[in-house]
């Protein structure tokens, strides 16, 4: 039920507040000269935050969200071995309580983005004597494929379970990280369930 009004115990006034979400997150990365690949939608989903209450409707906050994939696919990877994406970001925004139990967040900060190798690129292709063409992929090279951006996150989020100091709720949210020379731009979301003490 979507209840209002401050005249019972469950108000909240000013105060600070802090919590976690865990769940199940998906990455979509564009990096320019890459093959194309599905979206990665089986990682795992981990934040945590701390904000103030400024008011009954009103806080700011900051927050960690990381979202961990680790697999073998061969849509991203030249090689069959197995291999981590991570997508981290750090960002303060304000969050909106719309009603008693639903509210809205949205934040701004950093990104960075890590795998552990180069992800496949397009194959070049040769031709041989007959004139047919063949297909030269290329080596994967072993490095630190990070990048770093400005990141911006919007979150929507239902308290199911609701007291005075805590709250269990069930969390969306949606993230972007967009490098300025378009090298590698990330687009995340998480279905969370988060606990936060008042």
């Amino acid at each position: 039920m979507l209840d209002s009004g401050t005249t019972d115990g469950l108000a909240r006034g000013g105060g600070f507040y802090f919590g976690a979400a865990m769940g199940r997150g998906s990455l979509d990365v564009d990096c320019g000269d890459c093959r194309e690949r599905p979206r990665l939608s089986e990682g795992l989903s981990l934040t945590a935050h701390a904000g103030l209450r400024l008011n009954e409707r009103l806080g700011v906050y900051g927050e960690y969200w990381l979202i961990r994939w680790s697999d073998r696919d061969g849509d991203w990877f030249d090689d069959a071995d197995i291999h981590s994406i991570t997508q981290q970001m750090i960002s303060a925004g304000a969050q909106l309580w719309i009603t008693r139990r639903l509210f809205l967040r949205a934040s701004a900060g950093y990104g960075r983005h890590t795998t552990d190798i180069d992800y496949s690129k397009p194959e070049n292709v040769l031709f041989n004597a007959a004139g047919d063409a063949a297909p030269v992929p290329e080596e994967p090279k072993e490095k630190d494929g990070s990048s770093s951006a400005m990141a911006t996150s919007v979150g929507l989020g239902f308290e199911l379970i609701r007291t005075r100091g805590f709250g269990l709720s069930a969390e969306f949210r949606y993230g972007r990280t967009r490098a300025d020379n378009k090298d590698r731009d990330v687009s995340t979301t998480a279905a969370s369930i988060g606990l936060t003490w008042f």
